[in-house]
């Protein structure tokens, strides 16, 4: 959904967003985004390899970290240290945490973005005869976005956007699901650019490296896949 509002709201104690993907094909993520909404933001994102049923977005695998500070706010790409290889029929999710300076110390920052929804045409036209026709859908539908404020209890977005809907100074917006991304390409068209031939053992896993640019995929659970 387009979005021309950016909220940013501040708070004391650590607030978690989280997007949740299905993988619809064997898969390299090479990389992870997030919108920031304040000056010298720090994001840190965690991907993780959600287990069969999983409740929450951090119920699985933690696979990597990734952490990067931006000057402006905007939305910003961060690459991962090497591709992930995510299988065919996988579900994953990105976690992500926003840490902001201030003026009184460190406070935590959640962001998520709306526009104009159909009731808000529909009050302009009638408050001031305007004549505007666009509008904006959001489809947030339950498990793909998730909020923890407090205490590590994690709250499904859909929920939250079905409430503020019944709100006055809210029914007008159109919400969109919470502005996290990941960027993943089909292995087969990787496996087309490198020569992954050479295969070796990890701690966590199997790495291939493509001898002549040093490209990485990383399989942290070869003999679980």
């Amino acid at each position: 959904m387009p979005n021309e509002l950016i909220s940013c709201t501040l708070y004391s104690e650590p607030v978690y967003e989280a997007g949740i993907y299905e993988v619809e094909t064997d898969s390299v993520l090479q990389y992870v985004s997030a919108m920031t909404g304040m000056l010298d933001t720090e994001v840190t994102a965690e991907i993780y390899l959600l287990s069969e049923g999983a409740k929450t977005p951090t119920d699985g695998e933690l696979l990597e970290t990734v952490s990067d500070t931006f000057k402006f706010a905007g939305y910003h790409r961060m690459t991962l240290p090497s591709g992930l290889l995510i299988p065919k029929g996988s579900i994953i999710s990105i976690v992500a945490l926003q840490r902001v300076p201030t003026e009184v110390g460190k406070k935590f920052a959640f962001v998520n973005t709306s526009s104009l929804g159909k009731k808000g045409t529909d009050k302009l036209k009638e408050l001031y005869n305007a004549k505007a026709r666009e509008y904006c859908v959001g489809c947030v539908n339950p498990g793909e976005s998730f909020v923890s404020f407090v205490g590590g209890r994690w709250i499904d977005w859909s929920d939250e956007v079905s409430k503020l809907a019944t709100l006055e100074g809210c029914s007008c917006i159109a919400y969109d699901n919470l502005p996290i991304k990941g960027y993943a390409y089909p292995l087969d068209e990787v496996e087309a650019l490198h020569d992954f031939s050479r295969k070796v053992r990890t701690t966590e896993g199997e790495a291939a490296i493509c001898p002549e640019c040093g490209y990485v995929i990383l399989n942290l659970s070869p003999a679980a896949h």
